[in-house]
């Protein structure tokens, strides 16, 4: 179930990001052509990130990073869901970390538009207000100083950070009590 509505979640949020897109000021191809992972990594013009490969999630958040932050190790990774960027389209991923004792997935997104603008930050957070009314498990949280903005859902241990303009990162943690400390750790070796 906890899976389940984390799919859900992830999907209504993917699809409040294409919504906003095209109609979000400031979200035209020409705006920001070019996403800067780092200061010392900028991107070529309209060109994802060398050191932040959106299409190879497991790349941004390796197996090795994953077990020590979660206190237990992987014994398998799994990439998925991969899709190249084009023009006008984001570069997106999904990495599943099998542990001993449980899951978790890592869910990256690079957008060429630098779509990551307020209307589509208050979209995913919509989105997922719905669904955790709809299926009365949790409450959506804002997580300050993380990114441009965080959004933790604790029912399914979900955390969706946009880091900057082009880059957001979606981490699902197994359930614990520290589940929260454990995904905003993980954003910001993330990068936020």
């Amino acid at each position: 179930m906890r899976d389940h509505l984390a799919k859900i979640i992830a999907g209504l949020c993917g699809a409040a990001l294409v919504a906003a897109c095209g109609s979000q000021p400031g979200a035209g191809a020409n705006d920001g052509a070019a996403a800067t992972a780092t200061a010392d990594a900028p991107a070529a013009a309209g060109a994802m990130p060398a050191n932040w490969n959106a299409t190879d999630a497991c790349s941004i958040i390796d197996k090795a990073t994953m077990g020590e932050v979660l206190g237990a190790p992987v014994t398998e990774t799994a990439l998925g869901l991969v899709h190249e960027p084009g023009t006008a389209d984001a570069g997106t991923s999904e990495c599943t970390y099998t542990l001993a004792d449980g899951r978790a997935t890592v869910m990256t997104r690079w957008s060429p538009i630098n779509d990551n603008v307020e209307g589509s930050i208050n979209a995913a957070r919509s989105a997922a207000k719905q669904v955790v009314a709809a299926f009365g498990k949790g409450t959506v949280e804002d997580i300050p100083d993380l990114g441009k903005a965080s959004i933790w859902v604790d029912g399914i241990g979900q955390l969706q950070t946009f880091i900057d303009d082009a880059r957001m990162v979606m981490i699902t943690v197994p359930s614990r009590p520290d589940a929260k400390n454990k995904a905003v750790a993980l954003a910001r070796k993330a990068g936020a």
